[in-house]
């Protein structure tokens, strides 16, 4: 019994793992919205980093996640809008701090999810890449 379950948990932990390394031109990108971020330079202390953002879903009942990840895919920060009430378009900010990121390439991902009537819809948006440059 105990053997039985050690296969069934192994064999689990693979099938997730291996569903993990789906590489990602896979991937079904909707065209509901985009993010977009310059290189920055990395400053000592805690810091705005900027980015852009446009979410345009076929209904104004939406709302938007942002992730981003450091260059060893460690989360670092989110950010949330919800339409009608936030803009669709504009500019906004990671607050991070010098002692929790590393200098190298941040990828931030969009995830939408908008309601038409009763019906619900969601979709990962491209995501974007910049550098965190270090102080020359």
């Amino acid at each position: 019994m105990l053997l039985r379950r050690i296969i069934v948990g192994t064999t689990a932990g693979l099938l997730l793992a291996a569903g993990s390394l789906v590489p990602a031109t896979s991937v079904d990108y909707v065209p509901w919205g985009r993010t977009a971020a310059i290189d920055q330079l990395l400053k000592p202390g805690c810091r705005h980093y900027h980015y852009r953002f446009r979410i345009n879903p076929p209904t104004d009942n939406w709302a938007a996640e942002l992730f981003l990840t450091g260059p060893k895919g460690g989360h670092l920060s989110t950010a949330a809008y919800h339409g009608p009430y936030d803009p669709g378009v504009g500019r906004a900010a990671f607050r991070l701090c010098r002692q929790s990121i590393i200098a190298g390439k941040h990828t931030i991902r969009m995830k939408i999810t908008y309601k038409d009537g009763y019906d619900k819809h969601e979709g990962w948006v491209k995501p974007s890449h910049f550098r965190l440059l270090r102080r020359r």
